[in-house]
């Protein structure tokens, strides 16, 4: 257990995601949990229970492993109504760990930025067609 403390610990210094609110699972080749850390609750509405598929829990991994590069980053995934997660899944020997990190806040403030982008456009293209029509 203390070899896998390590590597999720060093992942998740060498990515700087120390933090964020995260959640790991470590899957076997089959797809089933074998373990889990953190706070998946968060992520996935439920605790995991081992040696279940991972699929019934995130359906987005289907068809993904094996991982033809690893690590594999799936950027900004809805979980659920609300959460956002970047999704990373590493090979590491004869496991698979998927890293779910929350990205809700950036992707927030993005909209944010975006809409407040589209009201500007909007408002300028109000005022170039009230010049036209002068």
């Amino acid at each position: 257990m203390h070899n896998n403390n390590d590597f999720i610990e060093s992942y998740l210094i060498r990515h700087s995601f120390q933090n964020k609110i995260y959640g790991v699972l470590k899957i076997n080749n089959m797809g089933r949990i074998v373990d889990w850390f953190g706070v998946l609750d968060h992520f996935m509405g439920e605790f995991p229970n081992p040696y279940i598929d991972v699929y019934a829990y995130c359906h987005i991994l289907e068809g993904i492993l094996p991982l033809h590069t690893t690590p594999t980053i799936l950027p900004r995934i809805e979980m659920s109504p609300g959460v956002i997660a970047d999704i990373h899944l590493v090979k590491h020997f004869r496991f698979y760990w998927i890293f779910f990190f929350d990205a809700t806040d950036e992707v927030e403030q993005m909209r944010e930025m975006i809409q407040k982008y589209n009201e500007d456009q909007i408002k300028n293209r109000k005022n170039d067609l009230r010049e036209d029509s002068t």
